[in-house]
């Protein structure tokens, strides 16, 4: 992924987004890795939830749309139906887990009261 500024004039930031890593917060998801080029620095990007929104409306625009079907392949096209479906399933669970009432964080219940001694309230990740 690259990113650029007019502070940067030509230069772009390059990062390997696949090489990031993702850990939930609080209120956020802090997403962090290695800038690749112009020089190798740490970063990190702090995601909150009207930000996924804001991700997941760009990703559907017909402009974005119409750049990946230009240039998707049927592996391509399997392997982001497979992700799409993964994304639903888990988010279904951990909705569910939420509304019966389960732990969501370790150490922590639904609404963030704390868990008895002895007992995890871990939902899998």
């Amino acid at each position: 992924m690259r990113f650029w500024s007019e502070g940067l004039g030509d230069r772009e930031l390059v990062i390997a987004l696949g090489g990031s890593s993702v850990e939930r917060k609080d209120d956020y998801v802090a997403l962090k890795g290695i800038v690749v080029s112009p020089a190798p620095w740490e970063y990190e990007v702090k995601i909150k939830f009207a930000d996924w929104l804001a991700i997941l409306n760009t990703a559907t625009t017909r402009d974005a749309c119409g750049f990946i079907a230009r240039r998707v392949t049927l592996r391509a096209i399997a392997s982001m139906g497979v992700s799409i479906a993964k994304f639903l399933v888990l988010l279904g669970y951990y909705r569910l887990a939420r509304l019966m009432g389960q732990h969501q964080e370790e150490g922590h219940g639904a609404e963030g009261v704390r868990v008895p001694e002895g007992s995890s309230g871990r939902i899998p990740r």
